[in-house]
């Protein structure tokens, strides 16, 4: 009675044993993703009912399903009236049914399968044992659930156009800024950075793998993007600098320049939009500041790149250095070495350890502040590579930081005698700046 049925489980399991060794040839080649193995059990009125059942089983078990559920009620009254003699009477009832729909919705990629086992149940369905192996692709580079999720929202601007030296459309300037941010967020390594802006070209490079010219293991690439923890949202408050020329006796031209340029930004949490921190960065220009930098020899566009990577650096260290100071990884012989590097710290920098004491909360809501800060010492920025900086001690002793002590940028000033941090004159015992408790820190 069963022959029939085994006789095409045999044909289906040959066909299955060639279609693996099919996909097996396919991924010598290259490996874009790890197999993941599961046991399933389907049914179905016939085989190829009960094996998409169970393959659809496989994916929801490792990849996950989105259920999307409703439940109509329904609501039914009825009224009778009944006469007798001179007086009548009326009743009425209501009746409450519901009804309810599911839909599941799976994502993945069946790399292959093995029946290990078919059978017709009682109640006349077929059963099919399965082992299944999906596709679970990993992305490239250090696990993103490691970081929080980062995303820089294009900055806002209001006028058409600003004065940074020379005339910018305010497009382009919050194209710049915004690119400058990322980089920026990019070098400190803090974060898991996600891109809000090439999302055209994210399309077609999508398009391009669910096209009939890519190999079908290339679409376990996708159901992986991101969603951000924090968004950083910004609007350019004010941007005019003017810029005019001196003409030396010599014949020598050089510029001036004289201006702010203000940057108001906030760090947005995703789920509940509740602003976790926000601020302003300003970068501000005279004669005599252009004349230190070298600005009054350069051209105005040149001078716009630099004013704009200030901004960035100033709205990135604000952020970072209350969320994740500057660590030190080790400290011996007077050399202290740093865990941040790249562009987000520079050579010849001055800054200040600090020992962390007792954990403050706020009276209040009881939400963490941060600890006591006491300064432990003073160090200069030697040397910078992609990833980590070097600095020696120049004030203090490196016995005198815990393992636990953190760094902090010294505010920068004209005078060098205000960027002086004194042991002696530093408080001692009383916070500084508390730092941003996020959610990741509770």
């Amino acid at each position: 009675m069963f022959s029939k049925f085994e006789k095409n489980e045999s044909i289906l399991l040959k066909t299955l044993r060639l279609f693996s060794l099919f996909i097996v040839f396919l991924t010598c080649s290259t490996v874009i993703a790890s197999e993941k193995q599961t046991m399933v059990t389907g049914y179905g009125t016939s085989v190829d009912q009960a094996i998409v059942k169970g393959l659809t089983q496989a994916i929801s078990q490792i990849s996950g399903v989105n259920v999307d559920s409703k439940e109509i009620n329904r609501y039914n009254s009825t009224r009778t009236s009944e006469r007798r003699g001179d007086k009548s009477e009326s009743n009425g009832s209501l009746s409450r049914s519901s009804g309810g729909e599911v839909k599941l919705k799976t994502q993945g990629l069946i790399s292959r399968y093995e029946v290990l086992d078919t059978k017709r149940a009682s109640d006349g369905m077929v059963e099919v044992t399965m082992r299944v192996y999906v596709n679970k692709y990993t992305a490239p580079g250090l696990s993103p659930n490691n970081r929080r999720k980062l995303a820089v929202i294009p900055i806002r601007f209001e006028n058409r156009a600003y004065r940074i030296g020379e005339r910018i459309d305010g497009k382009k300037l919050s194209q710049l800024l915004t690119q400058k941010i990322v980089n920026a967020f990019t070098q400190v390594r803090r974060f898991a950075i996600l891109d809000r802006e090439y999302m055209r070209e994210y399309t077609q490079e999508k398009d391009l793998i669910l096209s009939p010219d890519a190999n079908i293991q290339q679409q376990a690439r996708l159901g992986q993007v991101l969603g951000a923890d924090y968004m950083v949202v910004g609007t350019i408050s004010e941007a005019d600098i003017r810029q005019s020329q001196q003409k030396l006796v010599t014949g020598e031209i050089l510029n001036e320049y004289s201006g702010l340029v203000n940057i108001d930004y906030r760090i947005v949490a995703m789920s509940t939009r509740q602003v976790k921190w926000s601020d302003t960065v300003t970068v501000e220009v005279d004669n005599d500041i252009a004349y230190e930098r070298g600005w009054n020899e350069m051209p105005s566009s040149k001078v716009t790149q630099l004013l704009l990577d200030e901004l960035a650096h100033q709205l990135v260290n604000k952020v970072t250095d209350n969320i994740y100071p500057i660590r030190i990884i080790s400290a011996a012989n007077g050399i202290v070495i740093l865990n941040q590097g790249g562009s987000s710290i520079s050579s010849g920098e001055t800054l200040a350890v600090y020992n962390l004491g007792k954990e403050l909360r706020d009276p209040y809501t009881g939400e963490k502040l941060g600890n006591i800060e006491s300064i432990a010492a003073r160090i200069i920025v030697d040397r910078v590579t992609p990833k980590v900086a070097y600095a020696r001690i120049i004030e203090g002793d490196e016995s005198q930081m815990s393992k636990k002590a953190i760094v902090r940028r010294v505010p920068q000033s004209r005078s060098p005698r205000k960027n002086m941090i004194s042991l002696e004159s530093a408080p001692s015992g009383k916070p500084q700046t508390g730092g941003v408790v996020l959610p990741f820190d509770r």
